[in-house]
């Protein structure tokens, strides 16, 4: 289930669409899940097995329940370092507890190449096939009313978080009231640039297009974020935000990798 989760992050990270990064330079940020007595792997795949046989169904629930790992007690937290440059994303992800990965996003080839450094190897999909397989993730992962999400609404509470200025904004999303403490020093726009064309389909992954037009309006950037829903909490804060001059080399394939299909690289490690 580690690959699953990997390419979950992929999806929502390009939930914010871009054509060309009005910025270049570094953007470091931690995050830390604690996971609630919901696990969104096993209600996916239990909602796959409906299709089947009742017969094969059976054998393959009490698979799954013998392999799906029970819940992490422990927080997950993991460290992503972004590397902008025009057109040009590179992200490396660091877990404190997992495989060390990263991916480099082109949005003039709208190609995502997933790196795993383990193996050696390299995946590539579309921008396309990216969206057809978030729709198909989102429609997996949906599970009981969360209620709709509520305005952002100004709290007045002010504090420095990493050497910005920010304000907490909150958002009421069902029973849950999720946190944002935003800057002024930087603007989402200055990063990401303007978010033109069909890209802005992408924001409908994962119920994610009503964030990006409140945070849009806000014109400030997240420093920290605090999201809760019933797979657990999330707490996504950014540690620096570095403008600088960037190698191409970086967003190019490194020597020594081979591309791998989906089937491959989705197999049972031996």
């Amino acid at each position: 289930m580690k690959r699953f989760g990997f390419f979950l992050c992929v999806l929502c990270f390009i939930a914010f669409p871009f054509a060309t990064f009005a910025f270049e330079g570094i953007i470091v940020q931690k995050s830390t899940h604690i996971a609630s007595d919901v696990n969104p792997g096993m209600e996916a795949m239990q909602k796959m097995l409906q299709r089947m046989p009742p017969e094969q169904r059976k054998l393959m629930e009490e698979k799954l329940k013998e392999n799906m790992a029970p819940r992490n007690a422990e927080p997950d937290v993991s460290t992503q370092t972004m590397y902008i440059k025009g057109p040009k994303m590179r992200m490396d992800f660091n877990q404190e507890k997992g495989e060390r990965t990263f991916m480099i996003m082109d949005s003039q080839e709208e190609v995502v190449r997933n790196f795993f450094p383990e193996k050696k190897a390299y995946m590539e999909m579309s921008f396309a096939e990216l969206e057809e397989m978030g729709r198909g993730l989102s429609e997996m992962r949906k599970g009981p009313e969360e209620g709709k999400a509520g305005e952002l609404k100004k709290t007045g509470t002010k504090k420095e978080i990493n050497g910005y200025a920010c304000q907490l904004y909150t958002q009421q999303v069902g029973k849950h009231t999720n946190e944002y403490w935003i800057t002024k020093d930087i603007t989402i726009k200055e990063i990401m640039g303007e978010f033109p064309g069909r890209m802005k389909d992408f924001g409908k992954m994962g119920g994610l297009k009503s964030q990006q037009e409140a945070l849009m309006k806000i014109n400030g950037y997240p420093i920290l974020t605090i999201t809760t829903n019933r797979y657990g909490t999330n707490r996504n804060e950014v540690i620096k935000i570095e403008k600088k001059g960037l190698s191409d080399d970086l967003f190019a394939t490194p020597d020594g990798y081979r591309r791998q299909s989906m089937k491959e690289m989705m197999a049972p490690e031996r």
